[in-house]
């Protein structure tokens, strides 16, 4: 899990150094927050994630995900969310 962590984010910063070290930071808080609680609750709140993006997807959007076409979007999604979030000026 480590190995991918980097790789995604090397991809990461490789796009938006700075947007990509908020997501160095966020997803290893997040990666450190994940060790103090269960599997159990980690794949519960992954399942509830999962489903609250594909009932957005459907009965918000009303389309299908993009990363269904392309894989590489499964990773643009977080990074957009941090970018909406920071609202980094990416110029």
């Amino acid at each position: 899990a480590l190995v991918v962590w980097g790789l995604v984010n090397l991809f990461y910063l490789r796009l938006h150094f700075w947007l990509g070290g908020s997501m160095v930071f966020s997803t290893a808080v997040l990666y450190y927050l994940s060790a103090l609680v269960s599997w159990k609750i980690n794949l519960a709140l992954f399942l509830i994630g999962w489903a609250a993006q594909l009932a957005g997807h459907k009965f918000y959007e009303h389309k299908s995900p993009a990363f269904l076409k392309n894989f590489v979007h499964i990773l643009i999604g977080p990074i957009f969310i941090q970018n909406y979030l920071l609202r980094m000026d990416l110029d």
